[in-house]
């Protein structure tokens, strides 16, 4: 990956072979992209999120015999887990404020059955 729009990045040959210049790569866990967009990152949680939500939504989710509390312990360690890993080092605007607010209320009424 090469950082700085608008610029060519410098070819790079090692042992003979061309290195490819990519826009992105997902490096420890987290979408890192060459002008620092979040959007691809952040699209990327919420696939993960809305997949943990999906398996989990028939054997916890609709299940009448487990407690509230019990699957918001589980929500809180197992889902939000996977939707905030790396958000430590995003810059926080108001758009991605509310984005991920709108994505916990979403399955906080999912969990408790509020339509």
């Amino acid at each position: 990956m090469h950082v700085g729009e608008g610029l060519d990045p410098p070819s790079l040959n090692i042992n003979g072979n061309v290195v490819e210049f990519v826009d992105s790569v997902v490096y420890l866990g987290s979408t890192v992209t060459n002008n620092g967009d979040l959007k691809p990152e952040i699209e990327r949680r919420h696939t993960l999120w809305s997949n943990v939500m999906q398996v989990l939504r028939k054997p916890l989710w609709r299940q009448q015999s487990i407690s509230h509390t019990t699957k918001m312990r589980i929500y809180n360690a197992a889902v939000l887990s996977v939707l905030l890993y790396g958000t430590e080092t995003w810059l926080l605007t108001g758009t991605l404020s509310s984005r991920l607010d709108s994505f916990d209320s979403r399955a906080l009424r999912s969990i408790l059955g509020i339509h």
